[in-house]
């Protein structure tokens, strides 16, 4: 009906035509070879998937089905129409977004109860196969055990659910140096250099279906998947790093050069951190030790001792906003290993404490509270002004 609409009325709303033929442009690029090109367009590279927009041609397509709907004068044609469509809509959600009993979702998967068991700061990596349950499952159409089964994997962002930190992340929240990394790591493979990585971000765990090389990682757990379909494993990371810890070497490169560093074959992330500006001293000879003390989402602080001086190294996101105090001093954040962050601490024993106040945070609390009293004053204002003084 809205390609009906879309031809009798084409002359008469060309801009709702020229939206619908662009989009259709966009969500073709990688098949028409013009990707890189609209990359190119200030904005598009921030696109995950370009077929997103495709959501104005279906409402510009409405638009046209109900130019042409309203001319009708069969009510019970209308209403046939209407029912159709609501029915459609409930057919296609039922298969896209399945039911399953809400308190069985809900509960705890055994794999949570038995990484609550670590009571140390770590994080988990989980390796997908999620094509695993889709096809079993027959999409959403057939038994969703497979889907039940494969919350053990914790795919992101559901570990939020049980407070178990991932290595990755939701897709839409990972920042772009991320990307970055996790390009070169699919290129290298799960081998040594990966789960060296995945270690120094705080990997002690690693979840999937996989049989993985056991010259690196320890088989700890394993849990039932679905019939005929490996069982979902728990992998010890022998590469596995503290969250916070101490190095008293530091190399300097071009942040274009710094993946490559970081994945060189003798590098040594627990003596030595990658940074893209120069601190004050890069070398110092004495050991060190750092442990977290307080940790949340605003705010951590650590505990660091060392002999002559060094590096304080978190493996947390370097992102704007966040400020690092020594001893109640303001200090300087430097991005480490490409997306995490480091403080050069002198010798001694030290309180560091990472605080999360962003500018533009404070800004936006300080306009709304001002908006408020505002809007408040206004109306009492408007009020008192209304009130007729009595004769």
């Amino acid at each position: 009906i809205g390609l009906v609409g879309l031809f009798s009325k084409f002359r008469k709303h060309i801009f709702f035509v020229s939206i619908i033929f662009l989009t259709f442009i966009v969500a073709l690029s990688s098949p028409l070879g013009i990707t890189n090109f609209l990359d190119k367009i200030p904005g598009f590279e921030q696109f995950r998937l370009h077929q997103r927009l495709l959501v104005f041609a279906v409402f510009s397509l409405s638009l046209f089905a109900g130019v042409i709907i309203d001319k009708w004068t069969n009510v019970y044609l209308k209403f046939l129409v209407f029912a159709l469509i609501v029915a459609e809509l409930f057919y296609f959600a039922n298969k896209q977004n399945a039911f399953y009993k809400r308190d069985e979702w809900m509960s705890s998967p055994p794999i949570v109860d038995f990484l609550k068991n670590d009571k140390s700061f770590y994080r988990v990596w989980s390796v997908n196969s999620y094509n695993s349950a889709v096809s079993s499952a027959k999409g959403f159409s057939e038994d969703l055990t497979p889907f039940y089964k494969y919350r053990n994997i914790l795919q992101p962002n559901s570990n939020m659910m049980w407070n178990i930190p991932a290595i990755e992340g939701h897709g839409g929240l990972r920042p772009k140096r991320f990307y970055e990394i996790w390009d070169e790591m699919m290129r290298r493979g799960i081998g040594f250099e990966t789960l060296r990585f995945i270690g120094n971000a705080g990997g002690k765990y690693v979840l999937t279906t996989y049989n993985l090389p056991p010259q690196y990682l320890t088989l700890r757990e394993e849990f039932e998947f679905y019939t005929n379909l490996p069982t979902i494993k728990v992998y010890e990371n022998k590469l596995f790093m503290e969250r916070a810890f101490f190095v008293n070497n530091a190399v300097v490169v071009p942040n274009d050069l710094v993946i490559q560093t970081m994945f060189e074959k003798n590098f040594v992330p627990s003596c030595t951190v990658v940074l893209e500006e120069m601190p004050f001293k890069n070398y110092y000879a004495g050991k060190g030790s750092a442990a977290i003390k307080r940790y949340s989402q605003r705010d951590i602080e650590i505990e660091a001792t060392s002999s002559t001086g060094g590096f304080l190294v978190l493996t947390d996101t370097f992102y704007p906003g966040w400020r690092v105090f020594v001893d109640g001093k303001e200090s300087k954040i430097y991005k480490a290993n490409y997306i995490f962050r480091a403080v050069e601490i002198p010798k001694g024993n030290h309180v560091v404490r990472f605080e999360y106040k962003p500018f533009f945070y404070a800004v936006g609390k300080s306009v709304s509270m001002i908006s408020i009293f505002c809007l408040i004053f206004y109306f009492l204002f408007d009020k008192i002004k209304k009130v007729k003084p009595r004769d």
